[in-house]
């Protein structure tokens, strides 16, 4: 079975994968998309305002189409799996966390404030969800809330939604009302960075 992980940063997608690649049977080989783009240097150029990579995604595309046609059983993780299909998918997992919790997390990792800011928001609008229903074939799409979860209770989750025989019914995640909210801070900082 292929699985892919994917969120926007914060949701837990690299916790939750590696719990999973050490309770699911069989085995599954865990690929990391961030640990690929940085071996096989697929990237174009380094961002100097946050020193991210400018990922070149037709090579991250291919190189992880190549690893999936022969490999069975592969755990994918990574927020640029929405971006485009791994026609060998079999599920994937779309992991969701409330935006003010979302900020609180990426806080803890010093993530700088623009940076903050386009994920909170990405996550609010939906972004990696809407993508990976675009890209893959909607019935193989689930969101997995992890608000207020360890990445043990979310792992546990996930693992039930993967080993289930019969998929449950799709629960939607819905930010929406908070919005509003999370744009007033957005719209303080653009006149902040005027001054």
């Amino acid at each position: 079975m292929i699985i892919v992980l994917t969120g926007v940063p914060g949701t837990g997608k690299t916790a939750i994968a590696q719990l999973l690649a050490k309770s699911l049977k069989p085995k599954h080989q865990l690929v990391s998309l961030n640990d690929l783009v940085k071996k096989h240097k697929l990237y174009s150029a380094i961002d100097p305002s946050d020193n991210s990579k400018i990922v070149h995604l037709p090579g991250l595309k291919s190189a992880i189409n190549t690893m999936t046609v022969t490999v069975t059983n592969m755990l994918i993780e990574g927020h640029l799996a929405c971006e485009f299909c791994i026609p060998e998918a079999d599920l994937v997992l779309v992991l969701r966390t409330n935006p003010n919790e979302l900020r609180e997390r990426l806080g803890k990792r010093k993530y700088p404030k623009h940076k903050l800011n386009e994920n909170v928001m990405a996550e609010a609008l939906d972004y990696c969800l809407l993508l990976s229903q675009k890209n893959y074939p909607e019935k193989i799409v689930f969101e997995l809330d992890t608000t207020g979860k360890s990445a043990v209770q979310s792992a546990k989750e996930a693992q039930k939604l993967i080993t289930a025989k019969k998929k449950p019914k799709k629960k939607f995640v819905n930010w929406s009302e908070q919005l509003f909210s999370l744009t007033v801070p957005l719209q303080l900082h653009k006149k902040e960075n005027k001054k």
